[in-house]
């Protein structure tokens, strides 16, 4: 009986050791995606949008060129929050959870292939003009549809509080 706890008690520990192995190596391969898709790009340019998005609201404040001195102090400051909350070395290790979550291993090779490839090192480069562009047909698209959101919040509102309360 001893005996099989034992052999039991090992198969356990082999098993146990095996599924970290498997974890270590698919942690590995997603931070090889992640290199080779250059993941950290995306935090660089999010940062270089909110950059510019706070300098475009300055210039639109028709500033005195005393008080644009000023703004330049708080824009030092957001770049020193981006640069520390957006940082690659912080949030690494959380990207590396989501991709090894939701991409199985043999997955995560497939896309390791795929980025070293040259239609997936294409799309790493076209990316950013993807997403601009993305990003602005969303945005227009907003345009249109504020004021039919605000027109039902208005409609909503005026429901609801002609309504007496029962």
């Amino acid at each position: 009986m001893m005996y099989i706890r034992i052999v039991v008690l090992l198969s356990l520990m082999v098993s146990a050791s095996l599924a970290n192995a498997d974890a270590d190596r698919q942690r590995l391969l997603a931070e090889e995606m992640l290199e080779v898709s250059q993941a950290s790009s995306v935090l660089d340019n999010m940062s270089a949008q909110v950059n510019a998005m706070f300098s475009q609201t300055v210039q639109q404040m028709n500033l005195s060129e005393e008080k644009k001195a000023e703004a330049a102090k708080y824009q030092q400051r957001l770049n020193e929050i981006m640069e520390e909350e957006l940082s690659w070395s912080k949030l690494k290790g959380q990207f590396v959870d989501v991709y090894v979550d939701v991409f199985s291993e043999e997955e995560l090779k497939e896309l390791v292939a795929f980025y070293k490839s040259p239609l997936g090192k294409k799309l790493i480069v076209k990316m950013p003009q993807l997403m601009q562009e993305s990003m602005g047909l969303a945005q227009k698209q907003m345009q249109s549809i504020i004021p039919k959101i605000k027109q039902l919040s208005q409609e909503m509102q005026a429901e609801l509080y002609q309504q007496p309360n029962g």
